[in-house]
């Protein structure tokens, strides 16, 4: 589930870190805000529902919507890291196939 977190001092959702099927990387996607985080401290570490691009965040007796497609307020940011390929093994090596590291016998 997403959540709103703080990236340099501004007010940003985060996706966590998701597979790519077709890469052996891993990806997040951050959505970050023009808004001071400071101003907003009782929402960082709330998580956030999705209807389309609208994040919904209930907090205490409050609700909240995000339009994360509005360039004017929210920047969209890919981040990528690369999945580490496990150690070789005797008879086999390894393969990335269908988002995952398999074993392929030689």
């Amino acid at each position: 589930m997403d959540q709103i977190i703080e990236h340099k001092d501004k007010v940003a959702i985060d996706s966590g870190w998701h597979d790519d099927w077709n890469k052996p990387e891993q990806y997040r996607i951050l959505y970050i805000g023009k808004a001071n985080a400071d101003d907003w401290r009782d929402l960082i570490g709330s998580s956030v529902t999705w209807s389309g691009n609208t994040g919904t965040v209930r907090r205490y007796d409050r609700t909240y919507y995000l339009r994360v497609d509005d360039t004017r307020e929210w920047t969209k940011f890919i981040e990528t890291r690369p999945v580490k390929k496990p150690r070789r093994g005797k008879n086999y090596d390894w393969e990335w196939e269908r988002g995952a590291w398999r074993k392929t016998w030689r």
